[in-house]
């Protein structure tokens, strides 16, 4: 059985998501953030790899999803 495994770069494109609880969503519109309830916004991940500080003050390698969101306003 294979897994498929996100590497640098890979991207889920943009979505149609339903903000239920509270998320901060930039309007690309207007040029501001709003903070959405109970509304649609788009959403658009992309997995990177980041070198990132240890506690121990050591920094590694590991990948994470960078979430970008934003709001069409009519």
């Amino acid at each position: 059985m294979k897994f498929k495994h996100a590497k640098h770069g890979d991207t889920i494109p943009w979505k149609r998501k339903f903000a239920l609880l509270p998320k901060t969503v930039w309007s690309s519109s207007d040029g501001r953030t709003y903070t959405v309830w109970f509304d649609y916004y788009f959403e658009k991940k992309t997995y990177r790899v980041k070198k990132r500080p240890t506690k121990f003050g050591y920094s590694i390698e590991c990948g994470d999803w960078d979430t970008f969101r934003k709001m069409e306003i009519e």
